[in-house]
This record gives C-alpha cells, sequence and structure tokens, in this order.
C-alpha cells in the first residue's frame, strides 16, 4: 500500500490522511468537501460530499495506476449495496 499512500498525499488538492483506526481508509477533509477512499486488496471505494472532488480523485488515481470505474457500489466484502431514491439499502 505504500505506493497508494504516497500517491495520494502527493495529489493536487488538500493531501489524504491515513485513518488511525482503519489504515487501509484515506480521508481528505476542508471546508468544501469530505473524501473517502478505501481500499481493500484490490477493490477500492471512493465517496464523499462531493461529486467533483469524488470526480477529481477518481482522475487522479487512474492516471496513476491502472484501474477501471464501475459505477455504483453492488456488492463489497460480501455485501450487497443496493441504492434508490429513498436510500441505501446494506445486506
Amino acid at each position: 500500500m505504500v505506493g497508494f499512500q504516497d500517491s495520494l498525499h502527493d495529489h493536487p488538492q488538500d493531501s489524504f490522511r491515513e485513518s488511525f483506526q482503519d489504515h487501509s481508509l484515506f480521508v481528505q477533509t476542508s471546508p468544501q468537501r469530505h473524501i473517502l477512499y478505501l481500499l481493500y486488496v484490490d477493490d477500492m471505494i471512493v465517496t464523499g460530499d462531493n461529486t467533483a472532488g469524488i470526480a477529481d480523485t477518481q482522475r487522479y488515481l487512474h492516471h496513476k495506476f491502472q484501474m477501471k470505474d464501475l459505477c455504483h457500489l453492488q456488492y463489497f466484502l460480501g455485501l450487497e449495496i443496493a441504492q434508490a431514491e429513498r436510500g441505501i439499502l446494506i445486506s
């Protein structure tokens, strides 16, 4: 994960910080946005409260690493995630 850590710290916006609670979670916080990046083996989740910030982070990571965007999250670590207008269901 050293390569990912180095790249996230070099991100042109405010750098990501590794979470103390989970070393696979990286957080970028600013007054304008909060972006979360979770890495587990070869699966990545990029989420947050700012669509432009998420897209910017995805473009940056795609430039640094070979990856593909699978769009909306459907499965992660054995959990099924269903998204609807009324919210998110995790089962």
